[in-house]
């Protein structure tokens, strides 16, 4: 879990900006970059509590220059989420991978990946709040996404498949967990 959250981290940033047009991409000049890169930076450094205001001023200036459902405000709000995350604030992570992943929504082929990500963060969150039955729907959905993708993208499908059969194992559901295991 621990390396899928530090994947996740540094992966997000990445696709949210690729997936978009780049005469929509912030100066990197801009306080919202600026601070990004400063709370990615401290949170990968394991300085949590210094990361806090960053990421806090990277989504409010994301949200002020394009507005809270906007796809690129889903890369501040995620790294807040995995801050929250890190911290042991698993209620917050579990609200800003939630919003994530309905601001992302309409755009889902366009940002499948992403929304897959996100429901696989969302549930390292629910597993931390022992919310179990919603731990298995979201790892669920993420596998349904991306069976339905192209073919290429099936390789994406053995973590989070991994995933799902240590959550069962987790639970005690060995031969769960071996036949969830056999589809990867």
């Amino acid at each position: 879990l621990l390396g899928f959250c530090i994947y996740l981290g540094v992966y997000l940033a990445t696709f949210i900006t690729s997936a978009q047009p780049s005469q929509s991409a912030p100066s990197s000049k801009s306080p919202g970059s600026q601070n990004t890169r400063q709370c990615q930076e401290l949170t990968e450094a394991g300085k949590l509590q210094a990361a806090l205001p960053f990421c806090e001023e990277a989504l409010a200036e994301s949200n002020r220059q394009n507005g809270a459902r906007h796809p690129r405000t889903s890369e501040p709000r995620a790294n807040l989420a995995y801050l929250h995350f890190q911290r042991g604030d698993y209620e917050a992570a579990e609200r800003l991978y939630r919003e994530v992943i309905q601001s992302l929504a309409p755009m889902h082929e366009q940002f499948q990946f992403q929304i897959v990500m996100m429901k696989t963060a969302l549930a390292a969150a629910l597993d931390s709040q022992g919310k179990y039955p919603q731990v298995e729907e979201a790892y669920q959905q993420a596998i349904t996404m991306l069976s339905k993708s192209e073919p290429s993208n099936a390789k994406q499908l053995v973590p989070v498949i991994s995933n799902l059969a240590e959550f069962y194992r987790s639970q005690g559901k060995y031969d769960l967990a071996e036949s969830t295991l056999q589809e990867a």
